[in-house]
C-alpha cells in the first residue's frame, strides 16, 4: 500500500511540475486502470461506478493528447484524437440523459430524490423538506436528462461544441454544489474547457523536462487512424448496447458477441447514473449485541451523513464519501436484481459486514430505506432490514412493510434485469 501511495504523490508530482508528464500520466494510466476497470467487478468498491471511470477516461485523454502534440507540433493529429475525445464524452453525456429520460417516464421522477438522499446529497435535510410535487422537485427529472442529451448534441454538431461544452459546464457546477461525487463534477468542467475558443492556449505548456524523441513519420497517421477507427467502434458497440436495451432487437450472434467484448475492455458501459432505481434509497448501518439487542448507530442521516451530526473523524471521512454510497447501492442493487436467494448478496453482505467497526458480539443491521414523495415533503421508509453475521456468515431478512420486496422498485424491469446481471457478477 505505501508502495501505491508513493507511486500516485510521484506521478502527481510528475505532471504539476511538468517533469517527465508521460511517466506521470502512464502510472496513472496503471493505476486507474486496476482500481476502477480491472477489479470493477471483483470489490465491493465496484470501481467507485461513474467516479472511477470518468478519471479512467479522462487520463487516457490527457495521455493521448499530450502524447499527439509531443510527435506532431503541427496540430494536424492533436485535432483528430481532440475529435475523437469530443465524441466520446458527448455520447456519455447523451446516453447518461436517455437512460436517465427512459427509467423514469412513467411516473416523471428522477434526480430530486437524490438531491434529498443522505448518500449523495450535500444539502439532503434542506431538499427533504421540499414539497415534491413544487415545481422546483418536478424540474430537476425534465431538466436533467434533457440537458444531459442537448449537451451531447451540441457537442456533436460541428461549429456548436463550444454551446454544448458550456451546457456540460454549467450542468456540473450545479451538480458540484448540490451532490456528493468527489472530482467528478470538476473533472467534467475541466474536460469540456478542450472546446472553448483558445484552447490552445491551455496546451501550450513548455516542452517536457527530460523528455525528447524523433517518431517515425508513420506514427501520426497511425494515430489518426486508430482515433477514427475508435469512434467508428464506440458507434457500432452503442448500437449493439441499446438495441438490445431499449428495443430487445436480437442481432447476430457474432456481432454482438465481437462489440460485447469490446465494450468489456475498454470499457463502453450504459451510463446508469442517478436513475430512480438506485437514488430513492439510503441505507442506514447498525450495530446489534447479539445477546441484548442493544443498537449501536453507525451512520444514518442524523449522524455521519449531516454536518455536525457526529459519528468520529474516520467514519465520518469514510461514510460521505461517493465511493460509500456506491458500495451500498450497489450491496442493495445485487438484492434487488437477484432476489432474496441469491448467494451472491450474501457473500457480499458479509463482506460488507466485516468491514465496519464491530466487537465480537455484535452483528450488522443494514436497514434499507426507501425514500417517498409525501404530501408535504420526501418521507423516509424503512422498508426491510438485513442482519449480517460476519463471524458466522449469515444474513437475515425481516420485512417491515408488508407485501413490499426491493425487486417491486425496479422501475424499468426488462432493462434491470439484463443490466443487474451484468453489472452485478462476481
Amino acid at each position: 500500500m505505501c508502495i501505491l501511495i508513493l507511486l500516485w504523490l510521484a506521478a502527481s508530482a510528475s505532471m504539476i511540475f511538468n517533469s517527465y508528464p508521460l511517466i506521470g500520466m502512464a502510472i496513472f494510466i496503471v493505476l486507474y486502470r486496476y482500481a476502477y476497470v480491472s477489479t470493477r467487478y471483483d470489490n465491493l468498491f465496484r470501481g467507485a461506478g461513474a467516479v472511477g471511470l470518468m478519471c479512467w477516461y479522462a487520463v487516457i485523454y490527457l495521455f493521448t493528447l499530450r502524447l499527439v502534440l509531443n510527435l506532431d507540433p503541427s496540430h494536424a493529429t492533436f485535432e483528430t484524437v481532440l475529435f475523437a475525445i469530443r465524441v466520446d464524452v458527448a455520447i456519455i453525456m447523451i446516453c447518461a440523459g436517455l437512460y436517465k429520460g427512459y427509467a423514469g417516464r412513467k411516473t416523471g421522477e428522477g434526480v430530486e430524490y437524490a438531491l434529498a438522499n443522505p448518500f449523495w446529497s450535500r444539502m439532503h435535510a434542506q431538499f427533504q423538506k421540499i414539497n415534491p410535487k413544487h415545481p422546483f422537485a418536478k424540474l430537476q427529472y425534465a431538466i436533467g436528462w434533457l440537458t444531459e442529451i442537448l449537451a451531447g448534441v451540441l457537442l456533436l454538431l460541428p461549429g456548436l461544441e463550444m454551446f454544448g461544452a458550456l451546457l456540460v459546464i454549467g450542468i456540473f457546477l450545479y451538480v458540484y454544489c448540490t451532490l456528493k461525487l468527489a472530482q467528478l463534477p470538476l473533472l467534467m468542467v475541466v474536460l469540456s474547457f478542450l472546446w472553448l475558443p483558445d484552447v490552445s492556449r491551455v496546451f501550450s505548456l513548455p516542452e517536457f523536462q527530460g523528455l525528447s524523441f524523433t517518431a517515425p513519420e508513420w506514427t501520426a497517421s497511425t494515430i489518426k487512424i486508430l482515433a477514427v477507427s475508435y469512434v467508428a467502434l464506440l458507434i457500432l458497440t452503442k448500437f449493439n448496447q441499446y438495441a438490445e436495451l431499449y428495443f430487445q432487437l436480437k442481432l447476430p450472434k457474432f456481432f454482438t458477441a465481437s462489440f460485447d467484448k469490446f465494450a468489456q475492455v475498454v470499457p463502453i458501459i450504459v451510463w446508469r447514473v442517478f436513475t430512480p432505481d438506485i437514488i430513492d434509497f439510503f441505507v442506514r448501518v447498525q450495530a446489534s449485541h447479539k445477546k441484548t439487542q442493544e443498537i449501536r448507530d453507525i451512520s444514518n442521516e442524523n449522524t455521519v451523513y449531516r454536518f455536525g451530526g457526529g459519528g468520529g473523524f474516520l467514519l465520518r471521512q469514510r461514510f460521505r464519501h461517493v465511493a460509500e454510497s456506491v458500495v451500498l447501492s450497489s450491496l442493495m442493487g445485487t438484492r434487488k436484481y437477484f432476489g432474496e436467494e441469491s448467494e451472491l448478496f450474501r457473500v457480499r453482505a458479509v463482506r460488507y459486514a466485516q468491514s465496519l467497526p464491530l466487537d465480537d458480539e455484535e452483528i450488522a443491521v443494514l436497514e434499507f430505506v426507501s425514500i417517498r414523495s409525501g404530501d408535504r415533503q420526501f418521507e423516509y421508509l424503512p422498508t426491510i432490514r438485513f442482519y449480517i453475521n460476519p463471524l458466522e456468515e449469515t444474513v437475515r431478512e425481516e420485512i417491515l412493510v408488508a407485501d413490499w420486496t426491493p425487486e417491486l422498485r425496479a422501475p424499468v424491469p426488462s432493462i434491470n434485469l439484463k443490466i443487474g446481471a451484468q453489472s452485478n457478477r462476481s
